[in-house]
């Protein structure tokens, strides 16, 4: 069947899904704000370990560096030349403002086009670089839920009270499509069409890497809010991917700047059994750490990139003009 029947109406969806995610998403924050005080939630910030600030910035380090990784994974599959120091000047900087600023299929693209085209790459070989990554930020959330629903599928079942059975089920069809996608891919030559660029799927080689890149990176990414994850919620890290990762989607669903909001009213909703104030304080060293930290040295890094580049160029005029 003809997709453009479906455009349309995905258009028409998409915007009133987002809207009632957010408004769903503020009343459930409201109501969760309002019966507590700013008090009880800095006292739970004082209960968190330094111990676990510590592991969650390595995490979330390892995550970004993850992150880069699908920079250069897709600057490999472009077959395009570009130094190191752009490449991760270039990912790092769409990350960050990216996940700030939401709305990745405008900010990624124009910071990485503004960055790449100094080596003089086209915009088509950034569509396509671009294109890659979110193919690797998708397997990887698949990837990651996969593990989660098999390995943590008795901790779910027993949290929710529901079949574990259920799980494992889910999972096991999860990796089955992954499995076929990639018997598909292998058979002939694939590709996708965006917009007005039909771009060539990579071979299952690069593929696999994604697979394990991504999983890798939306693990770490999630270790980094379990660490504030209090003991006595009695959840497993297997268990608690599966609850991020869909929290994820709903937040990248809504198109609300960097989830925020909604990422945290899923979370709390998710763990009923959490206290809100321990919860809440949690996904506020969760922010600063993966989000406000990372921005702030992306705005320095710029900032610094930008004057050296100028300095460059007064540089290149100066000694232009001795010569003269």
């Amino acid at each position: 069947m003809n997709n453009n029947y479906f455009r349309p109406l995905i258009k028409f969806i998409m915007p009133i899904a987002s809207i009632l995610i957010i408004i769903l998403s503020g009343i459930n924050i409201f109501n969760i704000i309002s019966s507590i005080s700013l008090k009880d939630i800095y006292v739970s910030l004082t209960l968190i370990k330094s111990s676990s600030i510590v592991v969650a910035i390595l995490f979330a380090a390892l995550s970004y560096i993850c992150l880069v990784g699908y920079d250069f994974v897709a600057i490999t599959q472009t077959k395009v030349r570009a130094s190191f120091s752009l490449v991760t000047l270039a990912a790092f900087s769409s990350y960050c403002i990216c996940f700030n600023l939401g709305f990745p299929v405008v900010t990624g693209p124009a910071i990485r086009y503004w960055i790449y085209s100094r080596e003089n790459i086209s915009a088509k070989q950034i569509a396509y670089i671009t294109t890659i990554i979110s193919i690797t930020f998708l397997l990887g959330l698949v990837v990651l839920a996969c593990v989660g629903l098999i390995l943590g599928a008795e901790d779910l079942g027993r949290l929710y009270n529901y079949s574990s059975y259920i799980n494992l089920l889910l999972g096991t069809l999860i990796l089955g499509l992954i499995i076929i996608f990639l018997v598909w891919n292998a058979l002939a030559q694939r590709h996708i069409q965006v917009h007005d660029f039909t771009i060539n799927l990579p071979s299952n080689y690069f593929l696999i890497t994604q697979l394990i890149l991504g999983g890798i990176e939306q693990a770490f990414a999630a270790g980094t809010l379990y660490q504030f994850i209090p003991i006595d919620a009695h959840i497993n890290f297997y268990s608690f991917s599966v609850i991020y990762i869909l929290s994820c989607i709903v937040g990248i669903i809504s198109h609300s700047p960097g989830g925020i909001g909604v990422f945290e009213s899923s979370i709390i909703h998710a763990l009923p059994h959490i206290a809100p104030q321990a919860a809440l304080a949690g996904l506020f060293m969760f922010r600063i750490i993966y989000y406000l930290f990372p921005l702030m040295l992306t705005i320095i890094i710029l900032f610094i990139d930008q004057k050296s580049r100028q300095w460059s160029g007064i540089k290149a005029v100066t000694s232009k003009l001795f010569k003269i």
